[in-house]
């Protein structure tokens, strides 16, 4: 695990959750400011994310959390909790797999 990760696991402060890192790459793609980024809100109905929002905001992801994030996977992921869980699942798992 390395060093940031595990001061993120450790709750340490200063260091971004997975939802806060998530929530703010999302209000940058979408051009809202953190503030106003809902974990229940939807991605294209309530935030308005096209096609290229949604393919702009999975490079920035995969960027943020060193991951490959495959079409099948981002398809279902309707609201920022959605991409929230998915990002938490992915990160337990390359840090087991490490």
């Amino acid at each position: 695990m390395s060093h940031q990760a595990q001061a993120q696991a450790d709750g340490h402060p200063g260091v971004e959750s997975v939802a806060e890192r998530v929530t703010r790459i999302v209000a940058e793609v979408l051009g809202f400011d953190v503030d106003e980024v809902a974990a229940d809100a939807t991605l294209v109905e309530e935030l308005g994310a096209d096609s290229l929002d949604r393919v702009q905001l999975s490079l920035g992801l995969e960027d943020a959390f060193d991951l490959e994030i495959p079409d099948q996977d981002a398809a279902p992921l309707r609201t920022v909790a959605d991409v929230i869980s998915y990002i938490e699942r992915r990160t337990a798992a390359q840090a087991i797999t490490g």
